[in-house]
């Protein structure tokens, strides 16, 4: 991580994650998580990728497996808030 935290701007969309959305809005999550988590295998640390694989797994109800995703990413991309909300949606609707 570096000492200047990522602005939103600075976040390119791979057309992978770009057809996962797709697959996610059309609420096949599992295609799309699919997806994600093949890109990530090489990109370890990519936000859009984390929090699209976290949203997944959010619209599955699968609040323990979102939640490390989204401390990743917030831990990566601190300023964004939607991940610290996001975040905070997994140990809200975990209890």
């Amino acid at each position: 991580m570096s000492a200047n935290p990522r602005k939103k701007s600075d976040f390119t969309i791979a057309p992978v994650l770009l057809e996962a959305e797709k697959l996610r809005e059309e609420r096949k999550l599992d295609e799309s998580l699919k997806l994600c988590v093949g890109y990530m295998n090489d990109n370890f640390e990519d936000v859009p990728a984390l929090t699209l694989a976290a949203h997944c797994l959010i619209d599955a109800e699968r609040w323990g497996l979102a939640q490390p995703l989204m401390l990743l990413a917030s831990k990566i991309a601190p300023n964004e808030s939607i991940i610290w909300n996001n975040h905070g949606l997994c140990y809200f609707e975990a209890r």
